[in-house]
């Protein structure tokens, strides 16, 4: 971490004092206010700091899971039907989903994962090389 726990902690106390703790709270990335609620949980931080913070990151689950309280297991539902594009999860939905989603195809078929693969590789062979059509030795010309 780029400041010290006690210079955070200290931060995070003067916005408090002055008001304006929701605000920086709100313009915080999530993986920041994580890190924040393992630096107070590990310190003897004012709880009210710790409070603000976990205010904040339920604020932010239930923004993005729609729900007006956060229960256990919001954050990996709403994921999941996002992701597969249902809203109840059967087994095998994810696999399906990043199958449809590697291939381009609605039904897999033996075959589409290498199909898929194979031009891939060929479109970011032709993207290196600036070329229509692929040549041995394009590849080796284009780096040297």
């Amino acid at each position: 971490h780029i400041l010290s726990s006690k210079v955070v902690i200290t931060l995070l106390s003067f916005t408090i004092k002055f008001g304006f703790e929701q605000t920086i709270l709100q313009l915080l990335p999530f993986s920041i206010l994580l890190i924040l609620i393992q630096i107070c949980l590990r310190s003897t931080v004012r709880p009210r700091v710790l409070r603000l913070v976990l205010m904040e990151v339920e604020s932010r689950i239930c923004n993005y899971t729609g729900k007006d309280r956060y229960r256990l297991g919001d954050l990996s539902r709403t994921t999941v039907n996002r992701y597969t594009g249902k809203e109840d999860y059967h087994f095998g939905d994810v696999s399906r989903a990043t199958l449809r989603r590697y291939t381009d195809k609605d039904e897999y078929r033996f075959g589409d994962v290498s199909r898929a693969t194979l031009q891939k590789t060929r479109n970011s062979i032709l993207s290196y090389t600036g070329k229509d059509s692929y040549s041995f030795g394009d590849v080796t010309r284009r780096f040297l």
